[in-house]
């Protein structure tokens, strides 16, 4: 549960430079098929995924539906410097609390990416993208991104996605652990009802709060098989 967090989230979230931020969102769904029969298979349970990446001034939200088995949000509300990263997944309900810079660093695993830009462009809801192909140092994988120049909105200066790629994608590929993953952008827009509350630091009484430290341990044991 937490390695495909770190594994879905971390990816994406990084520093954009991108100019003056609005209020808004920007919504992909994910198709996920497994490389062989089997994992195919467990690949039906990820069936309805999604991502939300939501902004408001300097604030970002990120919101993560890995079809049955997974739900996880990053809140980073840097008006207040309080954030929370949250799960509700096959080990029950869990949020851990801390500064921007502390639960940015839970969502942020440091990924140098290498960043080939390609002559070629496609149309993407009805907006010209442009080709570039990704790699993750460490990791052997490699991504295809659609991005675009000219997205309708502005993004927070520190907003999501990696300083190298030269624009917003609105659709990217990727193989991982086994699994082909296709991010498609569904929709956008520069609203956000009840933007007050979406950007609020905070969880319902029924998830289990971790100690900031605490989470470091067992983020720890997790990536070395030692979780019971």
């Amino acid at each position: 549960m937490i390695k495909n967090s770190i594994l879905y989230s971390g990816i994406f979230i990084s520093l954009f430079q991108f100019g003056t931020a609005q209020t808004g969102f920007i919504e992909y769904d994910i198709e996920v098929k497994g490389i062989t029969p089997e994992l195919n298979k467990g690949a039906l349970m990820l069936t309805d995924s999604r991502m939300r990446i939501a902004y408001q001034d300097s604030n970002l939200r990120q919101d993560y539906k890995m079809g049955e088995m997974s739900v996880n949000s990053t809140i980073l509300n840097r008006t207040k410097n309080q954030a929370v990263f949250y799960e509700n997944g096959p080990n029950g309900k869990f949020a851990v609390y801390g500064s921007c810079k502390e639960i940015e660093g839970i969502a942020t695993p440091k990924i140098k990416a290498t960043v080939i830009l390609v002559d070629e462009t496609k149309e993407i809801l009805g907006i010209l993208c442009k080709k570039a192909l990704v790699s993750y140092g460490g990791l052997k994988e490699e991504a295809t991104y659609w991005y675009t120049e000219v997205y309708p909105y502005r993004l927070p200066k520190k907003s999501l996605f990696f300083d190298e790629l030269p624009g917003i994608p609105l659709e990217f590929t990727m193989t991982s652990n086994g699994y082909y993953m296709k991010f498609r952008c569904s929709n956008y827009t520069n609203e956000i009802k009840g933007e007050d509350l979406y950007f609020t630091a905070g969880v319902t009484a029924d998830y289990k709060v971790i100690d900031f430290s605490a989470y470091l341990e067992l983020l720890k044991s997790s990536m070395t098989g030692e979780v019971k």
